[in-house]
This record gives structure tokens, sequence and C-alpha cells, in this order.
């Protein structure tokens, strides 16, 4: 546009080009709101999503998850899901799978004659070490103390 005006185009030709750019400029804008609200309406964590989400940890907590998968199963963005996660179960994602695979352990501990290391596998574990620290935090015990504690009662 500058280059025509120096040429001698009129200053009409300028003023032309100016409103044209002033609303494009204006429309662009308009429609980038528009998305984002949109965006931001879908970025909910709706109790039907938290349910798919729930259910999705609950039959994948032994493998390995990761928060951009739950972000996608729950349709939202990743910075949304976490936030949300934790306002509505209070706690983070990545602490609510450890909660799954504890009580999984407690449960193959207590009701079968799994080795240890085993219930580390099912329970999501690849290394007996890792686990039986996790359980320590989780449980206040090692793993063998729990199972024969829980049979002796």
């Amino acid at each position: 546009m500058a280059e025509q005006v120096g040429l001698g185009a009129p200053n009409l030709y300028a003023e032309a080009g100016a409103r044209f750019l002033a609303a494009h400029l204006l429309l662009t804008l308009n429609r980038s709101a528009g998305e984002s609200d949109q965006r931001s309406a879908g970025d909910e964590l709706t109790d039907q999503r938290f349910r798919r989400v729930l259910e999705y940890m609950r039959h994948h907590f032994a493998e390995d998850i990761s928060l951009q998968m739950l972000a996608r199963e729950a349709g939202i963005s990743l910075f949304h899901f976490t936030r949300l996660f934790k306002a509505k179960l209070g706690t983070t994602p990545h602490r609510h799978v450890v909660q799954l695979r504890m009580q999984h352990a407690q449960t193959l501990l207590r009701d079968t004659d799994l080795s240890v290391a085993e219930v580390a596998l099912q329970s999501g574990y690849a290394h007996l070490g890792h686990f039986a620290a996790a359980f320590r935090r989780e449980a206040g015990t090692l793993p063998r103390q729990f199972r024969q504690r829980s049979r002796s009662r």
C-alpha cells in the first residue's frame, strides 16, 4: 500500500486499504475470541467426562498412563485437565493412579498366593524395589509384612 501511495496513487486508495485492513483485523480478532470461548466451554471436566476418565484409570492403572492420554480421554487440554481433576477429586491424577495400584496390590497380597514380585507386576510396577518403596509409603509396611499381618487376622 505504501508503495502504491509512493507511486502516486490517490489518498482514497490508501484510505480504502486502511479501512479494509482494519475491518479484516477486527473480523479475525472477533473470530479468535469466539473460538476461544468455544474452547473454554469445551474445557470443562463434566461429570460424564470425569466418570469416563476415572473408569479409564480403573481399567488401565497397571499400564503406563500419561497425563496426555487422560486429558485426551476427557476431551480437554492437558493444562485444564490437571487443574480440574485436582479440583474435582482433591488429588492429582498421578496420586490417584498410585492409590488404585496400592488397593489392587493389597487385595492380591491378602487374597492370593502370588509372589510379591508378581503382585508388583500386576499392580503396574516393573521393579520390585519401586513397588516396595511405594507400598511402604502408602501402607506403612512392606508388602511381605502386610501379607503376614492380613493373614494372621
